[in-house]
C-alpha cells in the first residue's frame, strides 16, 4: 500500500519522511536557538515550542552530508520539520520543504547502503531525482 512522505531539500541531497511521523514545520532563525555544549556536532540548539524544549539537529550534519552552516542563508530562517521521536519531538533543520509524495513501498531501493542505515532505502522520483526515504526512529539512537 503507497505510503505518503513529505520531501526534504538539504544542501546535497533530497530526503523524505513519512507524513504519519510529522507533527509541523515551523520556520526559525539561528538566533531563536541556545546552542547546548559538548552536544553532537550536529545538534544545533534548542528552542521554546509549545511551551516545551525542542532539539534541533541539521539533518544534513546527521546523515554525514555538507553541514547547513556552510549555506549562505544559514542565519536567516529555515524550516524545521518537528518529527516523532520516541515520546519526544524532535526538529529537524532542512534547507527548504519540498512537496508530497506517495511511494509504494516496493519502489525503494536499497542501493546507497552508506544513508539506507537511516532509512528505508532511496526512491527515484517521476522527475528521476533519487530521494531517500528516511525514518524518524533510525535518525537519533533513543537515549536513556
Amino acid at each position: 500500500m503507497a505510503e505518503q512522505f513529505l520531501t526534504l531539500v538539504l544542501p546535497s541531497q533530497r530526503v523524505m519522511l513519512p507524513t504519519q511521523q510529522l507533527l509541523e514545520v515551523v520556520f526559525l532563525s539561528a538566533d531563536r536557538l541556545s546552542p547546548i555544549p559538548d552536544t553532537p556536532h550536529y545538534t544545533m540548539g534548542v528552542t521554546n515550542w509549545r511551551g516545551e524544549v525542542l532539539w534541533v539537529v541539521d539533518l544534513s550534519a546527521l546523515l554525514g552530508l555538507e553541514p547547513l552552516y556552510n549555506q549562505p542563508a544559514h542565519l536567516r530562517r529555515f524550516p524545521v520539520v518537528i518529527s516523532t521521536y520516541g515520546q519526544n519531538p524532535i526538529g529537524l533543520a532542512v534547507v527548504a520543504v519540498g512537496k508530497m509524495v506517495w511511494c509504494e513501498p516496493q519502489e525503494l531501493r536499497s542501493d546507497t547502503p552508506e544513508l539506507v542505515k537511516f532509512g528505508q532505502g532511496a526512491w527515484i522520483s517521476p522527475e528521476g531525482q533519487t530521494i531517500l526515504a528516511l525514518r524518524a526512529e533510525k535518525l537519533l539512537p533513543m537515549s536513556a
